[in-house]
């Protein structure tokens, strides 16, 4: 590690503390060889190491049992980067990994750990493709997830933000809707992480745009950031390219403000085709950045019902650039950039085309599930695919899909998820932006939020709900849109339906 510290990567000393390494490593611990894996890796030597990097690995992970949790954690995040003849040794590493790190989060001597030992932990949990990696990672970024508050509050404040920028631009679409569910079953814990944000931006100088887009990013619609919000878009202080930006896009994914979306994006426009070079007060711009704010701009307005060729210029202008969103982007901003595709015919590339394919979000796709499940108990005729002149509605993928399409009746019945609500459960500015599409074609939609869904995970203070309530909410739902069809429908399934159903 202090070779790697003092910049020193190439041969040099290396082979030789290698080979000693190679004859001494049976005497170090499980902690020991990990972090002589992560040295070799900041070095760039994982590659060139011959025999000791299997061995470093064998050791370490017949010593799990040992590993502190940063040390678990560090092996975790180290897993993916190791050769793959060497991850072929034992695929079942992962999935003991994360089973062993979150049964020692959920046990009580848990919370008495410094915030230090846990910033590992959320650093992980931004991490592109680790939760979904293993089957547990889920139960993982969970167990993590209880710490959030607590991590953010007793850090220092430059680390604070940091975890919260982490998080807000995740790479990893199911960490990402893990963060936002956490947020929505807790109402102590989002009203702690807004207060927290904006007490940190303050002690840090963060810029406004910073501030904005973790507040968008994390659905923070809690009446502390609505005021922030309010004071920003009234102040006369002149703003960047990045605040205008982060501002708009936060108020339409909000829902909070909308008005003044076109207002900042005009401003933003003016400087077009040649943004400002400035990013924020104290962040350089790079071509990344000037592209995330210019998509981000056509994306509110979208949202706020602007004129369509302001959002393709912009769009234009993001290209210009030289940087299109791509797989490696905030999972934030590859949902915008599909939305920019499916709604306005923007061309992406094919990277985040794909990036969809199934729906990341968990709580969204046990929605879907459990919405189909009470329609097969009502005896609900129903698609799951849309038929011939609805098909162009679901062109981009199951991220946009329904829960069901009831053609003869033109219903549409939207399950929200985590990544489509905000933290006090509204619906967000992409899930208003899907409901608009349906309803310009024709069709009456009808949202199910996560209240109504049977829960099965960790929920702190939402109730439970069952699938009989489920149902008894679907069957309203479908008599309150379409009496002369639906009013028949039993406000809770009869014993018969319930046996049948428990027996499929």
């Amino acid at each position: 590690e202090s070779l790697v510290h003092a910049g020193i990567r190439s041969d040099g000393p290396w082979p030789a503390l290698e080979a000693a390494a190679l004859q001494a490593f049976g005497r170090f611990p499980g902690g020991s060889a990990v972090q002589f894996c992560r040295a070799l890796q900041a070095a760039d030597r994982l590659e060139e190491v011959g025999e000791l990097l299997p061995a470093l690995v064998v050791h370490a992970k017949e010593d799990l049992g040992s590993l502190t949790l940063e040390q678990g954690v560090a092996l975790l995040r180290l897993w993916p980067s190791l050769p793959e003849p060497i991850r072929n040794l034992d695929v079942g590493v992962p999935r003991r990994l994360a089973s062993s790190i979150s049964d020692n989060l959920s046990c009580v001597r848990a919370w008495r750990m410094s915030p230090e030992q846990l910033i590992e932990a959320f650093a992980w949990l931004s991490c592109d493709g680790v939760v979904g990696s293993t089957k547990a990672g889920s139960s993982l970024a969970r167990s993590v997830l209880r710490f959030f508050p607590r991590v953010v509050e007793a850090s220092p404040p430059s680390v604070g933000i940091a975890v919260l920028l982490d998080l807000a631009q995740a790479q990893d679409d199911i960490a990402w809707a893990l963060v936002r569910e956490s947020l929505q079953e807790s109402a102590v814990s989002r009203a702690a992480i807004s207060k927290q944000l904006l007490e940190l931006s303050v002690a840090t100088q963060s810029p406004c745009s910073r501030t904005a887009f973790i507040a968008g990013a994390l659905g923070l619609d809690d009446p502390s950031i609505r005021d922030w919000l309010g004071r920003h878009l009234s102040s006369p202080v002149d703003k960047t390219l990045a605040d205008l930006a982060n501002l708009a896009w936060c108020c339409a994914t909000l829902q909070l403000y909308v008005s003044s979306v076109l207002p900042c994006a005009q401003r933003a426009a003016a400087s077009l085709p040649s943004p400002s070079p400035e990013t924020s007060s104290n962040e350089p711009a790079t071509p990344s950045t000037v592209s995330s704010s210019l998509l981000r701009l056509a994306w509110a307005i979208l949202v706020a019902d602007g004129d369509r060729r302001m959002v393709q210029d912009f769009v234009r202008a993001a290209s210009e650039v030289g940087h299109f969103a791509d797989e490696k982007s905030a999972a934030v901003d590859r949902r915008l950039v599909q939305q920019l595709c499916r709604h306005a015919g923007v061309e992406a590339p094919a990277s985040i085309a794909s990036t969809c394919e199934g729906d990341t979000d968990e709580r969204r796709a046990a929605a879907i599930r459990a919405l189909r499940a009470a329609l097969g108990r009502l005896g609900v005729d129903f698609a799951e695919v849309p038929d011939t002149e609805a098909a162009s509605l679901q062109a981009l993928s199951p991220c946009e899909a329904p829960a069901a399409w009831l053609p003869r009746q033109r219903l549409v019945i939207d399950a929200l998820g985590a990544t489509d609500g905000l933290a006090s459960g509204a619906p967000s500015g992409g899930a208003v932006l899907r409901r608009k599409a349906w309803e310009v074609a024709g069709w009456t939609v009808l949202s199910v939020g996560p209240e109504a869904m049977p829960r099965t995970s960790l929920a702190q203070e939402r109730p439970v709900s069952s699938l009989d309530a489920l149902t008894a909410h679907a069957a309203a739902l479908l008599a309150s849109a379409r009496p002369a069809v639906f009013a028949h429908l039993p406000s809770a399934p009869s014993a018969a339906a319930t046996s049948a159903s428990a027996a499929a």
